[in-house]
Formats: C-alpha cells, sequence, structure tokens
C-alpha cells in the first residue's frame, strides 16, 4: 500500500492545499507485462473541525482502501464548507 501526502499549490485559491492519496496494495503494479487497470475511487471530505488526516487517524481506512482495492483521496477543506471561494 503507497500513502502519499501531497501538498498543491493551487493558484486560483492563492494557497497550498494539502490532501492525501492512499493506493492500495496489488501484485501486479510490478508486472510490466500486466495491463494496467482502473482502481475505483472514493473522495472522503472532512468535516468542519478535522483535517485532510482525519480518517487515517479515527478509521480503518488503510485496510479498507486494501481489502476492496480503493484509491481513496482526502483533500483538506479547512473552513470552506466545500464551496468554491
Amino acid at each position: 500500500m503507497a500513502i502519499l501526502s501531497i501538498n498543491y499549490n493551487s493558484t486560483t485559491i492563492g494557497m497550498h492545499h494539502p490532501f492525501i492519496v492512499i493506493l492500495p496494495e496489488d501484485a501486479t503494479y510490478f508486472d510490466s507485462n500486466a495491463q494496467p487497470k482502473a482502481l475505483k475511487t472514493l473522495l472522503l471530505l472532512h468535516g468542519l473541525s478535522s483535517d485532510e488526516t482525519s480518517y487515517m487517524r479515527y478509521t480503518s481506512i488503510e485496510r479498507y482502501a486494501n481489502e476492496h482495492q480503493l484509491a481513496v483521496i482526502m483533500p483538506n477543506a479547512d473552513h470552506s464548507g466545500y464551496s468554491n471561494m
């Protein structure tokens, strides 16, 4: 499993925007003869008093992602309410 912590500089809103991506473990990733396959993706949005790390700290999201072969994306929205700024 891969856990990526990314800090994206958004020129649209003029600030850095952190997010976390979890990619499940799969032996075919290292097989050069295997056909690439698309992963189902789950976008997890945190609540007002949380951040992008909340699901990793308080749930078993890594295990669920691995068991169900899901790519999970958890962005940090600060206190934006997920609205366009």
